[in-house]
């Protein structure tokens, strides 16, 4: 809008030329148009004036219109860079405005070709190769260095390279030769370098190791707390492992030559194979306690009663390879023995924890129809329920209830497990059978063997054969492995009722037939008729038991055949020698007294029992001849500490022990009563 406020509106202008001498107001416009100097009217009259001419009638009046504003030169196109024009550094404006500054030379200028004055410096790459003479060195040592060379005189410039890497390396001036001198304390100067050398190649060795050190004891520290958060395969703990303890790699670059000045490949240096070596050692160890620690990992997070992946394929069982040539025969035949029980030991027992799994296998020989071996391996939830069902296995051997079979010794094996015995018996057939009953507990794994052979075989021989399933059982790292294996004569496990003879101490009279029974009662002993005194109330004696076992299922034997077992205690040993000395006299003297019996001595008896307890006894062979009849009696006195131990059978001509098996049978009473508390 106007500035007087008309409604009239403002023409708009038509386009400026470049140039103010092409605008038509110029004096020397082409278009003969003169310079017509601005009208004194203001601008309210001027648009009045517009307003009166119409839009398609040339306009018989023109506006003047100022000059343009001065346009910045074009660096591009104005002038080249190589003109190297230079515009003022002052701040002199250009009509209303400055010109911007320029540099004398444009990014954009072509450089120029450059030739150099003089040629580049030829820099050598290595020291300079020194000749010592060895021999043939003649005259002064001035002489062996040889004439100075010639001055070299002004080289043309057109000789000179155009560039660096097409320069000629000039001929290296001949090095003068040493003298002897001079030689030996280049050497020696040599061999101190070198010796500096090692010694910095050793200190940095050392620290190298120290750092492998740390840094092997860090990551093993670091597995350790990763394995306790979460559960990870060996394979990734051992590139993780390799990943950290890996040294940095770099590309070798090439290095010149000494000799040639040519490029060859850098040849690695003489300290570092130990280092990789020692880098190498530390990685298997780290390796190693990262594998312990998965294998500890799995078995504790593994739930109890289950096979885990790691406990799968090891068999804790016997092979048929393993028995070899034991006893003489040859082993082959391995069949499942899922029913099969050793001899002696029950299915189930009272207090018997339940086992977790149970694995059987019984071996039989190629050559012998008897000659046999049974394994049964049971696994336990932990250490304390193994422990409880090996003590109660054991009890089960050292009384054994299979009324065929009879005790003949016992051992204890040290070095093989945590805990391992043997008991040896004899199935008293028409032709005997041995059996050898090793057991064994290694952590929460009770194993279980019963070798039957045609002959005895030693304790030790068995024992190492069980070692080779032993070893795999204790793999598991709970339990103790096979060390060293020591093999020690003992008694036979005591019973629930220490004390006491069982069945399977007494012999059969008759083979293949007969079983023992045993009844506890109050003394009722009449004794041989020959002891003197009353066995029923012996003097001094503050306590008196009795046992009897009884033979039956043998058609030989006679009514009411056994024997009597009565234990009486004194107050200290000395009491019980007195009342055993004077119960043997009177025995040993009964011919002199009554004219009807016949007493003969049997062997003597002695020994060391349980708790380093000491034995010692005698017995007798007593015939008792009456109108009607003539019985025999078998009789055993025993002292054992504060207790006194005697003994009575009553066999008949026909029926009876050996001299060697009433031994064995008082022999084995005065052990049992060694196991009391």
């Amino acid at each position: 809008m106007a500035n007087d406020d008309s409604s009239t509106p403002r023409r708009a202008l038509g386009p400026i030329p470049d140039d103010w001498a092409d605008s038509p107001q110029s004096p020397d416009s082409p278009a003969g148009h003169h310079y017509e100097p601005p009208s004194p009217l203001t601008d309210t009259g001027l648009m009045r004036r517009l307003a009166a001419f119409r839009d398609d009638e040339p306009a018989k009046l023109t506006t003047p219109v100022p000059p343009p504003r001065p346009v910045l030169p074009d660096p591009e196109g104005a002038l080249p860079p190589a003109h190297g024009r230079r515009f003022s550094a002052n701040d002199i404006p250009y009509g209303e405005w400055a010109a911007p500054r320029r540099s004398a030379a444009s990014p954009l200028s072509p450089i120029p070709d450059f030739n150099p004055v003089l040629p580049p410096p030829n820099r050598p790459t290595a020291p300079p190769s020194v000749t010592v003479p060895l021999s043939g060195v003649t005259g002064s040592p001035q002489s062996a260095l040889g004439a100075p060379a010639a001055p070299v005189g002004p080289t043309s410039f057109d000789k000179f390279p155009k560039s660096i890497d097409t320069a000629p390396t000039p001929p290296r001036a001949a090095e003068p030769e040493l003298s002897p001198r001079q030689a030996r304390r280049a050497e020696a100067a040599r061999l101190k370098a070198e010796r500096a050398e090692a010694k910095r190649a050793a200190d940095e060795q050392h620290k190298a190791e120290q750092a492998a050190a740390k840094q092997a004891a860090a990551e093993a520290k670091a597995a350790r707390k990763e394995s306790r958060g979460h559960k990870v395969s060996p394979e990734e703990l051992a590139a993780t492992a390799a990943a950290r303890l890996a040294p940095p790699t770099s590309p070798s670059s090439p290095v010149r030559s000494t000799a040639t000045g040519s490029e060859q490949p850098e040849q690695p240096q003489r300290k570092s194979r130990p280092v990789v070596i020692i880098v190498a050692s530390v990685t298997i160890v780290v390796l190693l306690v990262i594998s312990a620690i998965y294998l500890l990992s799995l078995r504790s997070a593994a739930p109890s009663g289950t096979n885990s992946p790691a406990q799968a394929p090891i068999d804790p069982l016997l092979t048929s390879t393993e028995l070899g040539t034991l006893g003489g025969q040859s082993w082959g035949t391995q069949e499942a023995a899922n029913a099969a029980r050793p001899l002696c030991l029950p299915a189930t027992a009272d207090g018997l924890p339940a086992a977790q799994r149970t694995s059987a296998r019984r071996i039989v020989s190629t050559t012998s129809a008897t000659d046999s071996l049974l394994q049964i391996v049971d696994v336990y939830p932990d250490v304390t329920s193994a422990s409880t069902a090996y003590a109660l296995r054991l009890q089960q051997t050292g009384i054994c209830a299979d009324d065929v079979a009879v005790i003949n010794g016992a051992s204890t094996i040290d070095g093989m497990t945590d805990s391992a015995n043997a008991v040896m018996l004899t199935v008293q057939d028409a032709k005997p059978i041995y059996h050898t009953l090793l057991l064994s507990r290694t952590g929460r794994t009770v194993s279980l063997i019963d070798l039957a052979t045609s002959t005895q075989l030693p304790v030790t021989a068995v024992a190492t054969v069980a070692s080779n399933s032993v070893t795999r059982q204790c793999s598991s790292g709970d339990g103790t492995c096979p060390s060293g294996i020591q093999v020690k004569t003992s008694l036979p496990p005591a019973g629930n009722q220490p004390g006491w003879l069982v069945a399977a101490d007494l012999p059969r009279i008759t083979p293949g037939s007969g079983r023992w029974s045993s009844t506890d009662n109050p003394v009722n002993s009449l004794g041989s008729g020959c002891e003197g005194v009353d066995l029923t109330r012996l003097s001094g004696a503050n306590a008196d038991t009795q046992r009897t076992l009884l033979l039956a299922d043998d058609p030989k034997a006679p009514s009411g055949f056994g024997v009597d077992q009565v234990t009486y205690t004194y107050a200290d040993a000395k009491a019980a020698t007195a009342a055993a000395k004077t119960i043997n006299t009177n025995i040993a003297s009964c011919a002199e007294r009554t004219l009807t019996a016949t007493v003969d001595s049997g062997p003597k008896v002695s020994g060391t029992g349980a708790n380093s307890l000491k034995f010692s006894g005698s017995t007798f062979h007593v015939t008792q001849k009456t109108g009607q009849s003539t019985p025999l009696y078998r009789v055993g006195v025993v002292t054992v500490g504060k207790r006194l131990v005697y003994l009575l059978a009553n066999p008949t001509k026909d029926f009876d022990f050996s001299d060697e098996s009433w031994k064995a049978v008082v022999q084995r009473a005065a052990e049992r009563v060694t196991q009391l508390p």
